[in-house]
C-alpha cells in the first residue's frame, strides 16, 4: 500500500509528519511511504533532507517533481505503483493533496488545527480539538467527516535524556540560569532574529554574569545561516562561530550550540526566548518558561499563507504589500503564540511590534527577577496535554480502508 503525506515548512515536518511516519512504522502492515513538497512560501528548502533521515520515508519529491506529476502525469521516479492507497495532508495548501488523490485515485484524509476546503473531495477531517470540531461543523462540514484526535505536536516531543543525564550534557551547575535561544527555522527568519537575540544576550550578560546562554538550532538552519547572522553589522561585539566545538564567542563569553537531544535541553533550559512557531506549543508540553516575540521592524521577512503569501513573495511590489499588510493583521490579532491562540489566553508573555535589545532585555530581566517565571511554570504545569493523536489518525485510517495485518 502506499501512503502518499503532503507537507511544507518545518514545524510540520518536525511536529507532524515525524510522529505520524513513526506510528506508521510500528503498524504491521507493508506499506511505501513518499512525501510530496508541493510549492509553499512557509519552505525552508532543507524539508527533503530532514525528511529522508526519517526511517520508512520510500521517496521525496520537491515542488518541481509535484508539478510534473499533477500537470503532465509525469510519475516521480521511484514511486512505485500500488493500487491500494491513501493521501494525508499534513501542512501546506489542501488543494495540494487534493490534487494528487486525485491523480492516484486515492482517497485523501486532512489532519488540521485550523484549515478546511475541499469538503467533498475530503474522505475525513482530523481535528485537533473540539473548538475546531464546532467550527467545521458550522461551516457545513457532514459530522460524519469529522473526528476530534488531539494535537499532533503533543506526539512529536520525545525527550530522551532523563533530566539527570540533560543537567550533565548541559554541565548546568545549581546557581545558573540557562537561558535557551530559539532564532527560528526559517533561514530569513533565523539570519534577522539571531543578531537581535545576540545583542539581548551581551546586554543582559553585562548586567547580571549568572545567566548562561545557549542556542538550540533547529535541523532545518546549518553553518551557511549562522555565517550569514554573524556578518550583521547590527551585532554589538566581535562574534564568531567555531565550527568545531559548535559554539559562538562573543567578546569575554560563549553561546554553546545544541542540535541534538533537543526536548530534552529545552526542557532543561530554566527560560527560552523565541519567536512564535511549533516550539511555543512544545516548550509549554515540556513546562519551559519562555517569551514569544515578533518583531515587525522588517515585515518583509514574514511569510503569509494563501495567495497573498505567493503575491508577498514578487520582488519590490512583494515587499511593499507586506510593510502595509503584516503590521495591520498583527494589530487584529489578539495573541500570536501557538500555544495562547490554542487557549484563547495568556498563557506566556508575548512582545511584539518594533522590538530592540533595550526593549527585550528589560522584559527579559523584569520576568527572570519578579514572579513571572513562577507563575508562568505553574500555568504550564496545570495544561496537561496529552498524547495519542497520530495513533488514532493511522488506526482511523487502516479500518476506514478495511487494511488487516501483515496486508
Amino acid at each position: 500500500m502506499n501512503v502518499v503525506l503532503t507537507t511544507n515548512s518545518p514545524g510540520e515536518v518536525s511536529a507532524w509528519v515525524r510522529p505520524v511516519i513513526k506510528k506508521l512504522n510500528e503498524k504491521n502492515i507493508k506499506i511505501n511511504i513518499y512525501v510530496f513538497i508541493p510549492p509553499c512560501v512557509f519552505s525552508s528548502g532543507k524539508e527533503a533532507k530532514v525528511l529522508l533521515g526519517l526511517k520508512g520515508v520510500e521517496e521525496v519529491y520537491n515542488s518541481k517533481d509535484y508539478l510534473k506529476f499533477i500537470l503532465f502525469n509525469i510519475r516521480p521516479s521511484n514511486f512505485k505503483t500500488a493500487k491500494k492507497g491513501f493521501v494525508l495532508f499534513l501542512g501546506g495548501d489542501l488543494m495540494h493533496a487534493v490534487f494528487l488523490a486525485k491523480r492516484l485515485n486515492y482517497p485523501v484524509y486532512s489532519y488540521t488545527e485550523r484549515d478546511y476546503g475541499f469538503i467533498k473531495s475530503i474522505k475525513k477531517f482530523y481535528v485537533s480539538d473540539q473548538k475546531i470540531y464546532q467550527k467545521l461543523l458550522k461551516k457545513g462540514v457532514d459530522p460524519a467527516k469529522l473526528k476530534v484526535v488531539g494535537n499532533l505536536i503533543i506526539d512529536s516531543i520525545q525527550p530522551v535524556l532523563t533530566d539527570k543525564q540533560a543537567k550533565a550534557k548541559l554541565n548546568k551547575k545549581d546557581d545558573q540560569i540557562i537561558i535557551n535561544l530559539m532564532p527560528g527555522s526559517r533561514p530569513r527568519e533565523f539570519e534577522y532574529t539571531l543578531p537581535l537575540f545576540l545583542n539581548t544576550a551581551i546586554e543582559i550578560k553585562q548586567k547580571k554574569s549568572k545567566y548562561r546562554f545557549i542556542l538550540t538550532k533547529s535541523p532545518f538552519i546549518d553553518e551557511k545561516e549562522i555565517k550569514q547572522s554573524l556578518r550583521d553589522k547590527r551585532i554589538k561585539a566581535d562574534t564568531a562561530y567555531k565550527k568545531e566545538e559548535n559554539r559562538l564567542s562573543i567578546d569575554d563569553f560563549e553561546i554553546e550550540i545544541y542540535d541534538e537531544v533537543s526536548y530534552s535541553i529545552m526542557r532543561e533550559s530554566d527560560f527560552t526566548l523565541t519567536i512564535p512557531g511549533t516550539n511555543n506549543l512544545e516548550l509549554a508540553v515540556l513546562e519551559t518558561p519562555m517569551l514569544v516575540i515578533l518583531p515587525l521592524n522588517k515585515p518583509e521577512l514574514i511569510p503569509l499563507p494563501g495567495l497573498i503569501g505567493l503575491i508577498g513573495e514578487i520582488p519590490l511590489l512583494g515587499k511593499f504589500l507586506k510593510r502595509i499588510i503584516i503590521p495591520k493583521m498583527s494589530r487584529n490579532r489578539k495573541y500570536i503564540s501557538s500555544i495562547n491562540l490554542f487557549y484563547e489566553e495568556e498563557i506566556v508573555p508575548e512582545m511584539r511590534g518594533l522590538i530592540d535589545n533595550q526593549d527585550l532585555t528589560a522584559k527579559i530581566l523584569d520576568l527572570l527577577n519578579g514572579e513571572g517565571i513562577e507563575v508562568m511554570k505553574k500555568r504550564l504545569q496545570n495544561l496537561r496535554l496529552e498524547k495519542g493523536a497520530a495513533d488514532h489518525i493511522i488506526n482511523d485510517i487502516l479500518q476506514d480502508l478495511n487494511l488487516k495485518k501483515g496486508e
